[in-house]
């Protein structure tokens, strides 16, 4: 019943006669609703007209004519079904795309049935990068905020958006997922995980998520609107928020604003640029292109081990380490690995099969090939092979010594791994001294009162990156740890993996001033500091057999419950026990 006029193209008309069973799409310019309409039913309908609209140029008069023109092309012209693309000058704190009609999200969700009109519209944005609530392999999510808000504010602000559409409050969540991990390649990607961070300034090319329902649910019930990201770039890092301007103009500072230079650039595939950090190597740690990499999977390179750190160990508790090398002597680092579950038969979590051994005094890293070895997974009460027996007597040595301070990023996890690996091996039932990298370097920048501490401490490349301003190379970490011989990358992976502890605990303790008191162990400022007295702890391990839940007893059950025990693999149960070096040590727990 309306009284607009309709006008068809002329040469349109000419292709759905010329064509059996064309139709035409149109939605008279709503950004959702669409619909199909065969080309004679529409000229059957009063106030239709045709003109020769592609003889109209630039310039022209608003007003159509109706009669005929000569046409500018040979060819009839197609039709292009391209995303919409919103990019337009909007005020500060505006997000500058149109969001989702609410009325037709809701009929949509509704009506189950029904199916979503909806379409995905592409918008420019920039922001800056709020909290990081998810980071996983292959799927990173954030909160995006507008300039000048930080995450303090936005918590006192769950909508920090304004719709330039309607006007109306919102806020916007980032899904950086499989579009833009096809797009750019496992290489780039990870490249991407390793430098996004909170508080970063990012412009970015994203689409509205409307097709997915838990989406629109997301939008509908919360008014959180989520862009899968496309293309985007980072502008600059972490920065001030009051560094921006109040004059109503939310531009970053000018020294950001040349992003030419700028190191994350997005381009395509083919001119990715790295980033600008080297990766670390074992010369970076050690200095120099000395023999670095010992790797034990025999009785003589066990005996070779042995002899090379009988001075090391064999010192009384008390004693005072010196060494030419630049870290602490008595800082010895460690790490492990595994097959990844997904490479296994099965699926089932993997027992250690490599066990990293950094000792800056020697500046030497010891690759125990436990594989090869040890025998895995074995009752607590199996008896020792001879093999077991010597890599035991070696490595107790070690991980029972009170002045060697073992550290590795998550190390307590890596302990209780390959303790439960390897049951039958005392060696690794109770080792104290343990200090781990993470909960140190957050501490020491809570005392500098550094900010975003919790972002720097997220993994071991940020913790690098802070302090070396070197990347690590993480593209051995799901490899084949089963294979034998290991490639000479996966060598160098795991032994920068051990030995680059030792190295960010130092510089984390020369911030601080601080060092390693030897006859305690403990890390202080001064004499008698208790600020940073409880980051070394000590852990014991005890296994239980694999016995069946059904043959256990009630009483039984309740105390593997009250030890809050664990079963690492299998039905096999491990209680773990810490406790700060200097205080009480708790009884070892046991069984009726």
């Amino acid at each position: 019943k309306s009284k607009a006029t309709v006008i068809i193209d002329e040469s349109l008309v000419d292709q759905c006669k010329s064509s059996d069973g064309t139709m035409i799409v149109g939605s008279a310019g709503h950004p959702y609703w669409q619909c199909l309409v065969t080309c004679e039913a529409l000229l059957s309908l009063p106030n239709v007209q045709v003109a020769d609209i592609c003889g109209i140029q630039q310039g022209d008069s608003n007003e159509i004519p109706l009669q005929k023109k000569a046409c500018t092309t040979d060819t009839p012209p197609s039709l292009s079904f391209n995303e919409p693309e919103i990019a337009k000058t909007v005020p500060p704190g505006f997000f500058p795309g149109e969001t989702p009609p609410m009325n037709i999200a809701k009929l949509v969700l509704e009506e189950r049935s029904l199916s979503n009109p909806l379409l995905p519209a592409t918008v420019k944005v920039t922001g800056s990068l709020g909290t990081l609530e998810q980071k996983t392999k292959k799927l990173v999510t954030a909160n995006l905020l507008p300039l000048g808000i930080d995450n303090d504010k936005a918590s006192k602000n769950s909508l920090p958006w304004q719709s330039d559409s309607d006007g109306n409050a919102l806020s916007i969540k980032l899904i950086f997922g499989k579009a833009l991990f096809q797009k750019l390649g496992k290489s780039q990607w990870d490249a991407i995980l390793e430098c996004l961070d909170s508080g970063q300034i990012v412009e970015m090319t994203a689409q509205t998520r409307v097709i997915d329902r838990n989406s629109l649910g997301k939008w509908v019930d919360d008014r959180c609107l989520e862009l899968e990201v496309r293309e985007f770039r980072i502008l600059s890092a972490a920065a001030d928020p009051s560094s921006y301007r109040n004059d109503g103009d939310d531009r970053p500072p000018t020294h950001v604003a040349d992003t030419a230079q700028m190191p994350f650039k997005h381009k395509p595939k083919s001119e990715w640029t790295t980033p600008q950090f080297a990766p670390v190597t074992m010369e970076d740690i050690f200095g120099g292109p000395s023999k670095s990499i010992e790797f034990v999977n025999s009785t003589e390179s066990l005996q070779s081990f042995v002899s090379e750190t009988a001075g090391l160990l064999s010192l009384p508790e008390s004693s005072s380490l010196d060494s030419s090398c630049s870290t602490p002597a008595n800082l010895v680092g460690i790490d492990c690995e595994w097959q990844p579950n997904q490479l296994s038969a099965r699926g089932e979590k993997q027992p250690v099969l490599l066990l990293q051994i950094s000792m800056h005094a020697l500046q030497k890293v010891y690759l125990f090939d436990l594989q090869t070895l040890l025998r895995p997974l074995l009752q607590p009460n199996e008896s020792m092979n001879e093999m077991e027996s010597s890599v035991s007597k070696a490595l107790g040595k070690l991980f029972r010594s009170k002045k060697i301070v073992k550290v590795g990023y998550q190390v307590s996890s890596d302990l209780m791994r390959v303790a439960a690996s390897y049951p039958h091996l005392p060696c690794f039932q109770q080792v104290p001294s343990v200090l781990e990298v993470d909960s140190f370097v957050k501490r020491t920048l809570q005392i500098k009162k550094q900010k975003k501490s919790r972002a720097i401490t997220m993994s071991l490349a940020k913790l690098a990156a802070h302090y070396l301003n070197k990347r690590i190379s993480k593209e051995c970490q799901v490899s084949n740890w089963s294979a034998r011989p290991l490639r000479e990358e996966q060598l160098e992976y795991a032994a920068i993996d051990a030995a680059i502890g030792p190295v960010l605990v130092e510089k984390a303790m020369e911030s601080i001033n601080a060092t390693v008191n030897t006859e305690i162990p403990r890390v202080e400022r001064w004499e008698g500091d208790d600020g940073i007295s409880k980051v070394i702890s000590n852990w014991r391990f005890t296994h239980f057999n694999d016995d069946e839940d059904e043959d256990r007893s009630e009483h039984e059950k309740h105390q593997l419950e009250k030890f809050k025990a664990s079963q690492v693999f299998g039905q096999s149960w491990t209680v773990s026990q810490t406790w700060i070096v200097g205080k009480q040590e708790p009884s070892i727990p046991s069984l009726p």
